[in-house]
């Protein structure tokens, strides 16, 4: 929807959905690299491919809440937080133990907090 949208600073404050569609947003934010807070994202179970890419070389990216507790769809989180900034804020829902870390998760240097 937004890849390659290089001026795009603000997002949406949040992206509702709570029931999500494979793939339904993956690459949203692709190559948006003056992005630096991510849309709330409040669905707490993630569809295959739903998140892939969605923030992929968003390198001035520091700040994600997202709520997912069950992040077992095929692929849903690859690569979503790639080349973003070193250092950041993750907020994530309070006891969710599930996030890999990483470009595929939270980014190492990241600072995590619980929502």
């Amino acid at each position: 929807m937004f890849a390659g949208c290089s001026e795009l600073t603000d997002t949406p404050v949040e992206l509702p959905a709570l029931t999500l569609a494979p793939g339904c947003y993956s690459n949203m934010f692709e190559g948006c690299d003056k992005l630096s807070d991510a849309p709330h994202l409040p669905a707490t179970e993630l569809a295959d491919r739903c998140y892939a890419s969605m923030f992929y070389q968003c390198g001035t990216l520091e700040n994600v809440t997202c709520l997912a507790t069950t992040i077992n769809g095929t692929d849903c989180t690859t690569d979503w937080l790639y080349e973003v900034n070193n250092s950041g804020t993750f907020t994530k829902a309070k006891g969710a133990s599930c996030w890999p870390g990483g470009p595929s998760g939270i980014p190492s240097g990241w600072t995590v907090n619980e929502y």
